[in-house]
């Protein structure tokens, strides 16, 4: 009998034994255990079956009834005290807990999750088997935020006083951006899924850390305004705006945009910081930055100085390849240079923007420049250029002083900064008139607005884009157009000038000689073949500007196809012709290892560091023959440099242009 066991002190050993959970028993409720004449039958138990707990096993256990903390606690099952959770609907919780008999062991069992809501009965949700010592459980979504209480299913259905549960009070927040509060048909809850704007466009929303996986590099999502929770989505982000990352993090939503930028697009800048010139980003700026037009109107005159003193223009033909050159590499910077051109490259980018006419270094210029302004700032400085030159005309035509120091580099060095400035303004105008769609979705309806792609805030072809656009337009229409067509058409201008109504073109015979000079007869067309082909790769770099591969490949196929049609037959004299294929083959490595293997920083600095030792050479060449030997007289030379000189008639334009062909450096 129980009294007898007491009075005995007994013991049993169980050698070998196992059980469904412990070593020895397992089973019922140790409570409602019955023995004759024992007063207490729970410390008869006790006293027969002892823990071993030098081993951390234990030898009996009831079925589940307690909830016990982890790790394990062979000794007591600590209370576990109420949870405070704020989740999204439908994010799992991490519950680490084990079910325990009443001799704090893990026993498997069955566990009955419940929802308390105030004012409202219990609800008893699905049931399921635990058979791990710690559980993953996602809570199902239930408004007025409900508390979760989860016990044994023998704790609920003997309703002991022993019996210890797990409470976890939940306060549910709104959807994260992108997400939108949907039925899951599979538990009957309410959970947050991708929103129906975005989900075709994205592989995948994971509610458990609420980020977003996009299906597109270069695409933007967040909100539609400052303010508001509305989600807007654009298959279509700048690379010098956006990053190429594609998970994207619904509480940093700017994490996506690259240059301290924000906003729709990634197209603005924080508040208290401005656009940069050289490079768009935002910085914090003073309108002090306003002293660099002293900079920039220096910049102006000296570059006229130069290509007037060392006859560098597009008449010898040695810098037409180069300007090609850099206009690619600069069109599409953040591809080569995968915007680390601030740290390891910085000189190479600033080579090519000069050669762009532009500044290439972030500079504060004013404060409160956004892309509206930057844009129109495009047209400062080829009209500064045009300026300066324009007096430098009228000045030689008052003056027979300037006249002679002029001499006959008038004509070529107008026909270069045309040629220079035009092609800069070729990308202002394109991107000025570039739109792209942005989808958004307020009060359960979506819509879509066209938007300049610079800028996401304003509307398309409206005010004020639309002052823009329509400068961007004029520009188009009326300058780069034309411009390209006549230096096309020139040849058959020129041969056909006698016809009515041509006769225009032989004023302009000086001027279009320029373009002409350096090519073969049947190739005289070529400098509007290739400008033209300028404005149709700066078409393709915005249409393909998402699609860094694609753009590569239209790169070294176009490069590739001018050396099939070209060779080495376009140019008069054949180094020219050495150094255009060394360009173009230059052009098609760099693309080339750029799109197998993302960045190289070494391919950068041994392809357009080439071409920059090669530029290098080629001004010392012109600063030696055309500065330092004429006025140390030196006989051959400075002939040739007197026999450069021409007047307006054709036979010294001829003479000219035989003399650049055998000398052209």
């Amino acid at each position: 009998t129980g009294e007898k066991i007491q009075s005995l002190n007994i013991s049993l050993d169980f050698i070998g034994n196992t059980a469904k959970s412990g070593t020895v028993l397992y089973g019922g409720n140790i409570d409602n255990c019955r023995l004759p004449n024992a007063q207490n039958p729970t410390e008869v138990f006790d006293s027969l079956f002892r823990f071993q707990e030098n081993n951390n096993t234990i030898e009996i256990s009831s079925s589940p009834l307690l909830i016990c903390r982890c790790p394990f606690d062979y000794v007591t099952c600590t209370p576990i005290e109420p949870i405070m959770k704020t989740i999204y609907p439908g994010q799992p919780i991490l519950i680490e807990f084990f079910p325990s008999g009443q001799r704090v062991g893990p026993s498997p069992a069955i566990i009955v999750p419940q929802v308390v809501i105030k004012g409202q009965s219990t609800i008893i949700l699905q049931p399921f088997i635990m058979d791990s010592k710690c559980l993953t459980y996602t809570i199902p979504y239930v408004t007025r935020a409900p508390k979760i209480k989860i016990m044994t299913q023998t704790a609920y259905d003997s309703k002991s006083s022993k019996a210890t549960n797990l409470e976890i009070n939940i306060f549910y927040r709104d959807c994260p951006l992108g997400f939108a509060l949907t039925m899951d048909k599979g538990n009957a809850t309410a959970v947050c899924a991708c929103d129906s704007l975005i989900s075709h466009d994205v592989t995948d929303c994971n509610t458990t850390n609420g980020t977003i996986t996009k299906s597109k590099i270069y695409s933007w999502i967040g909100a539609i305004s400052e303010n508001s929770t509305a989600v807007a989505y654009s298959q279509t982000c700048l690379p010098n705006q956006c990053n190429n990352d594609l998970l994207f993090d619904p509480d940093s939503p700017n994490d996506q945009c690259i240059n301290g930028r924000t906003g729709i697009l990634c197209s603005k800048c924080p508040k208290h910081s401005s656009l940069t010139i050289g490079i768009p980003k935002c910085m914090s700026c003073s309108n002090y930055s306003l002293l660099l037009l002293i900079a920039f109107a220096g910049a102006g005159i000296l570059l006229v100085a130069v290509l007037f003193l060392i006859n560098l223009t597009v008449t010898t033909g040695i810098l037409n390849g180069m300007l090609w050159y850099a206009f690619v590499v600069h069109q599409n910077y953040y591809f080569f240079f995968q915007n680390d051109f601030k740290l390891r490259t910085e000189i190479l980018f600033v080579f090519v923007a000069w050669l762009n006419l532009d500044f290439g270094i972030a500079t504060c210029f004013y404060d409160g420049l956004d892309t509206f302004q930057y844009a129109f700032l495009q047209l400062a400085f080829p009209g500064y250029v045009f300026l300066i030159f324009g007096l430098i005309i009228i000045c030689n035509m008052c003056s027979a002083k300037i006249s002679k120091l002029c001499h006959s580099n008038a004509v070529p060095v107008l026909a270069t900064l045309a040629y220079m400035s035009l092609s800069k303004l070729i990308t202002m105008s394109v991107s000025a008139l570039y739109p792209v769609v942005v989808y958004s979705k307020a009060n359960g309806s979506e819509e879509q607005r066209w938007v300049w792609i610079h800028d996401g805030t304003l509307d398309y072809f409206q005010w004020p884009h639309i002052l823009l656009a329509t400068t961007g337009l004029l520009v188009l229409l009326f300058i780069i157009l034309p411009y390209g067509t006549l230096l096309l058409l020139a040849p058959w201008l020129q041969s056909n000038s006698h016809r009515w109504g041509l006769g225009w073109v032989n004023r302009l015979k000086p001027f279009l000689d320029n373009y002409q000079a350096p090519y073969k007869d049947q190739f005289r067309y070529w400098t509007g073949a290739m400008f033209f082909l300028r404005i149709l790769l700066t078409v393709l770099s915005h249409a393909l500007g998402t699609k860094p591969s694609h753009i590569l490949m239209v790169i070294i196929v176009t490069h590739v196809s001018i050396m099939l049609v070209a060779g080495m037959t376009v140019y008069r004299n054949w180094r020219l012709s050495v150094l255009e294929s060394f360009l173009h083959i230059n052009m098609v490595c760099l693309s080339s290892v750029i799109l197998l293997n993302k960045t190289s920083v070494e391919a950068i600095w041994i392809c357009v560091g080439s071409v920059l030792l090669c530029f290098c050479v080629v001004v010392t060449y012109h600063v030696i023959a055309y500065l330092i030997i004429p006025h140390c007289r030196c006989g051959r030379t400075s002939l040739q440099v007197k026999h450069v000189r021409n007047d307006d008639n054709d036979s010294n334009m001829v003479r000219m242009r035989e003399s650049l062909m055998e000398h052209p450096f």
